[in-house]
């Protein structure tokens, strides 16, 4: 077994800190996500029970998750999703200076996040998760027209990878009950 990437999140609360590493074992590349602390085992549960909820909300056959490949109590690991992530794409077109390659890409961006998931038409924030707004202008928020089914925070460019004409969404391990606005994930990304 051969490491190849390793991150360590010790800077997050204890039920949160795990560490992901990429690994190649027998030809084959890996994701491996561990719980660091006992008290993150559950994090591990809720990001396989969130892949789930997720996949059953994306409604575009192009967009895809990565395999889980095995889950345990305390680790998951996923399939290592060869192919260029958007954020690289986008990057290379700002520093080619080509303009309208840049604002075609975001446009495209934008076209994934509005037309791959379902979507609803109102805005819905459970009870737990409330707190998160307390300081947001919700009437900003009922304004939008389009909402998450169930709201993934980290489609951002860079969680976002193009193999095959086909976007892998990779990092997909914060998920919130409840509708956030698909704007809100667009500003967010970029």
């Amino acid at each position: 077994m051969e490491v190849i990437y390793s991150i360590y999140n010790r800077h997050r609360l204890p039920e949160f800190q795990i560490e992901t590493n990429i690994i190649e074992e027998n030809g084959q590349k890996k994701v491996i996500k561990k719980a660091i602390t006992k008290e993150a085992y559950p994090h591990i549960e809720d990001i396989y029970k969130n892949y789930f909820k997720l996949k059953d909300t994306i409604i575009n056959k192009n967009v895809k998750l990565p395999e889980i490949l095995k889950k345990k109590d305390n680790f998951i690991s996923f399939e290592f999703i060869e192919g260029k992530n958007f954020d690289k794409i986008l990057f290379e077109a700002f520093l080619n200076k080509n303009e309208d390659e840049y604002f075609k890409l975001l446009d495209e961006y934008y076209k994934v996040l509005s037309i791959s998931f379902k979507i609803v038409d109102k805005l819905f924030i459970p009870l737990e998760t409330e707190n998160i707004f307390k300081s947001v202008n919700l009437d900003l928020l009922n304004n939008e027209k389009k909402y998450y089914l169930l709201s993934y925070l980290d489609p951002v460019l860079s969680n976002i990878i193009i193999r095959d004409n086909s976007y892998y969404l990779i990092d997909n391990e914060w998920t919130l009950e409840g509708n956030l606005p698909v704007s809100f994930i667009f500003f967010r990304g970029l």
